[in-house]
């Protein structure tokens, strides 16, 4: 019953990463601690076998949006932070770490409902230069802003388990510039290698993955990514990030209550 519940799981989660580039770690870790059983440290470990998956067949798809070269530098840079997250997840109480998951989820939240109110109000920012074959905006951003921002992704995305798109894409928009669309399709690339780097990290450690549970959630997810990934293309950037938004304010607010009650 779980192998086929976790399948069925994993097509809607699949289906909110290749629509959104996220959100495959803040449903996984949810589903995987309350639906599924899964203590919270196990749930972040599998939580980035799932995304990593999924995130691959996304990535395929949207490889057109995909800035490479800054995607990769970004990510490279994340690596170390995600090794520390990682090494440090393991030391820290199952509760905290869920409440702590939330305050997160809230805190991106209400900076996406503000970026969805800026960018209903001024679709168009005089100060960028739109690139129509991506939808990228090209701005110069310092170095050290990159650099810091990547480190401080990768640490939440090994400390979280949630594959880093929930960072990424917030910090792709916010920090260098990319619109919605090229952030939500740059963030799986990023997604990839940091969930490789926070999987590493975690070998050796007591985290338990339950294998046969995990690939019918991940070749489920992998299934919903396929169909996701064509639904972003043509929504509106005000409309993707306000679903963005709503989307991590209701987990948010769901993960809370069932911590607070014990479940």
């Amino acid at each position: 019953m779980n192998l086929s519940l976790a399948s069925i799981v994993g097509i809607g989660v699949g289906v909110v990463v290749g629509a959104l580039g996220a959100g495959g770690g803040i449903l996984s870790i949810p589903f995987l601690v309350f639906l599924l059983g899964q203590n919270a440290h196990d749930a972040a470990a599998a939580s980035l076998v799932i995304v990593l998956f999924s995130s691959l067949i996304s990535l395929g798809l949207r490889r057109r949006q995909v800035q490479w070269s800054q995607g990769f530098v970004f990510a490279v840079i994340s690596m170390v932070g995600a090794v520390l997250g990682a090494r440090l997840n393991v030391r820290v109480p199952a509760s905290f770490l869920m409440y702590s998951f939330c305050t997160l989820l809230i805190a991106i939240s209400v900076m996406m409902f503000a970026k969805a109110l800026r960018s209903h109000k001024h679709p168009t920012d005089a100060t960028a230069t739109i690139d129509p074959t991506n939808g990228n905006v090209a701005q110069s951003r310092p170095l050290w802003v990159a650099a810091i921002a990547a480190i401080i992704t990768g640490v939440l995305t090994g400390f979280f388990g949630i594959g880093g798109g929930i960072v990424v894409v917030p910090i792709l928009v916010f920090t260098l510039g990319f619109t919605m669309p090229a952030a939500t399709a740059t963030s799986l690339l990023i997604m990839v290698i940091t969930a490789i780097a926070g999987i590493g990290a975690r070998l050796g450690t007591s985290v338990h993955i339950d294998t046969a549970l995990i690939l019918c959630f991940a070749l489920g997810s992998m299934l919903g990514s396929a169909v996701g990934s064509k639904v972003t293309r043509n929504m509106k950037d005000s409309t993707l990030t306000l679903s963005f938004a709503v989307l991590l304010a209701l987990v948010a607010v769901a993960t809370m209550l069932l911590t607070a009650l014990g479940y």
